[in-house]
């Protein structure tokens, strides 16, 4: 990646910050619907850590009002400890948080589905469209998990064509098996649906293969029922 490209990249993620600050400006900040459950999570969870270890037993006999994964509650009640609990000011550190991982990522995305001559251009691409999908900008003005998990769901599918273009060249794996283990569960710890978006790239990208691995097992006697095997030589 070249300094050119990474001095666009971060303009272009300056220039969704300070839109948004400047929207939080004029906002009242109320957070209504789902926001309002999202930021009620968040508050609760901020308070319960600033109380202590009673604040926070208190908050775990309640967890059953909890619909969502945790991790989008955690990083946003941590921030709240530096931001405070306004919701504009939360809503602007979560912006400067996740919009430059959601453009990188949309970046790398570009980059990995175009010819290599034309990587950086499309990479840049892609960067400037997604932020400007009305329900991805929209989205990262009001405290939902949305924009985290679209960034979440972008990088997985990134380290997964990553690994696909490893496994072909034969290079080594386990570094990649890593990440895409951990950016797969911070999506999942956001909103369980992100498999509904994984899934889908997962099978074309790799069900070739299981294919091959469980046909091999089956002419060996093991047949279709032992997936986890099949899978373990992805590796």
């Amino acid at each position: 990646m070249s300094h050119r490209t990474v001095a666009t990249l971060t303009l272009l993620c300056v220039a969704q910050i300070v839109a948004n600050a400047l929207w939080f400006s004029a906002d009242e900040g109320v957070q209504f619907t789902d926001a309002a459950y999202h930021y009620s999570q968040t508050i609760d969870l901020r308070n319960a850590v600033l109380e202590g270890s009673e604040g926070v037993t208190a908050l775990r006999q309640e967890d059953e009002r909890q619909r969502y994964g945790s991790l989008g509650y955690l990083v946003a009640a941590s921030l709240s400890l530096v931001t405070g609990p306004e919701a504009s000011d939360l809503l602007l550190g979560l912006s400067i948080l996740l919009w430059p991982l959601l453009l990188f990522g949309a970046f790398q995305l570009g980059s990995l589905l175009a010819p290599a001559a034309d990587a950086e251009r499309s990479g840049l691409l892609s960067a400037a469209f997604v932020g400007l999908i009305p329900g991805v900008f929209n989205y990262s003005r009001v405290l939902v998990l949305d924009l985290g998990l679209t960034a979440a769901v972008l990088w997985t599918i990134v380290l997964l064509l990553r690994l696909h273009q490893a496994m072909k060249r034969g290079a080594p794996t386990k570094r990649l098996l890593w990440l895409l283990g951990l950016s797969g569960g911070a999506a999942l710890s956001l909103k369980v649906n992100a498999v509904a978006f994984i899934l889908g790239p997962s099978l074309a990208l790799f069900w070739p293969k299981l294919r091959e691995a469980w046909d091999s097992d089956r002419r060996r006697g093991a047949g279709w029922r032992s997936p986890p095997r099949a899978a373990w030589r992805l590796q």
